[in-house]
């Protein structure tokens, strides 16, 4: 947005994490000291999505140079990054996974809802299907209505801030003052998403701290008497977040291992309780339903998530060009084999002696409170 509205200005990485840092301390302004005020503030976000939505996908479908049907449905594109159309595609495939991370998000708030057996899988349901939905949407709009590919790409905007929709949307409106109020749309909800996510990782981690599975639990599960939140727990995920932005100062490409690593490891927490409910299916063992159950879907649904997640997986750990380097390489497999060792290390030494699981009995009693 800044490169938009100021051609002559000079992007450097420091200045991006300067503006993360900024975000993260008014996260924790939130969620501190207003954390009573989080359920309004997510129903407004959810009123601006969905209302932000069409805000711009009418000037984008009404203004924007058309494309064909068959430049969207038949085109390809070669960037000559992978000559092999199909290993090409896969790791096209897995850009899709990004905006799916986090859609657990509703099950780490589960200790402090109401009859979360029920709501919390309705809520994830309704967050992809509306999100699948309104995404597809969008993805058409992008395409009929982008003009020239390559003019968009090589533009100087999409080139030096890596976001050819902004000059999408500036081909739509040939306005400044129009283009920025779309992108104001998406950074508003960027920003604001941003008070729930840490919500849900402070729930996270002081939960696991409760059950003794985090280094240093005692000190970490600890909630205040008066706030009532978790400050500790807050501010261990705020030190990781600071820290994770010193890297993006040092090095993009590493930066942004992290960020790629994060999904691999989302998806290998989602994919571990299917596989170990689909084992104890299978060794005849009793499982206790909620009231929420996919009845005679379930095994398929579950096989279909165990294959995608494991595909997903294993090319996002890929390169995105065949002739890597130390700057392009994805680094991304070391940094999930060195989370994974060292996660294995803890558990063996410590972990296995202090963790606990979960005090259903006392989660019970909130949830009906």
């Amino acid at each position: 947005m800044i490169l938009l509205n100021y051609p002559t200005y000079v992007w450097q990485q420091w200045h991006g994490t300067m503006l993360y840092w900024a975000i993260i301390a008014l996260g924790v302004v939130v969620n501190v000291g207003f954390a009573r005020w989080l359920p309004k503030l997510e129903g407004f976000l959810f009123i601006w999505h969905i209302v932000g939505f069409f805000c711009v996908l009418i000037p984008l479908v009404y203004l924007g140079p058309k494309n064909t049907a068959e430049f969207v449905w038949t085109s390809t594109a070669d960037a000559d990054l992978w000559p092999n159309y199909g290993i090409a595609f896969c790791i096209g495939v897995t850009v899709n996974t990004f905006p799916f991370v986090g859609y657990d998000a509703a099950a780490h708030m589960s200790e402090e809802v109401k009859e979360p057996s029920i709501v919390i899988p309705r809520a994830m349901i309704c967050t992809i299907l509306v999100n699948g939905l309104m995404g597809f949407g969008m993805i058409l709009a992008l395409l009929f209505c982008m003009g020239d590919v390559n003019e968009v790409l090589n533009s100087t905007v999409s080139l030096t801030s890596g976001y050819p929709f902004i000059q999408i949307y500036y081909n739509a409106t040939q306005s400044l003052a129009g283009t920025n109020a779309m992108i104001c749309v998406s950074l508003v909800i960027v920003i604001m998403a941003h008070f729930g996510l840490m919500a849900g990782c402070s729930r996270t981690a002081w939960a696991f701290a409760r059950d003794g599975g985090l280094p240093f639990s005692n000190f970490f599960d600890h909630v205040g008497h008066k706030s009532q939140v978790p400050f500790r727990a807050i501010m261990l995920s705020v030190t990781i977040q600071v820290l994770l932005g010193l890297i993006n100062i040092g090095s993009y490409y590493a930066f942004s291992a992290f960020v790629n690593s994060a999904a691999v490891t989302l998806y290998i927490t989602y994919i571990t309780p299917v596989i170990l409910g689909m084992m104890k299916r299978w060794r005849g063992e009793h499982i206790p339903y909620g009231p929420f159950q996919l009845g005679k879907w379930r095994t398929p649904i579950n096989v279909f998530a165990v294959v995608y997640t494991l595909f997903v997986s294993f090319f996002l750990l890929w390169p995105s060009l065949e002739q890597v380097n130390a700057e392009y390489m994805n680094w991304s497999v070391l940094l999930v084999g060195g989370i994974v060792v060292i996660s294995m290390v803890w558990w063996f030494v410590e972990g296995r002696k202090s963790f606990v699981g979960p005090n259903i009995d006392a989660t019970l009693h909130r949830n009906t409170d």
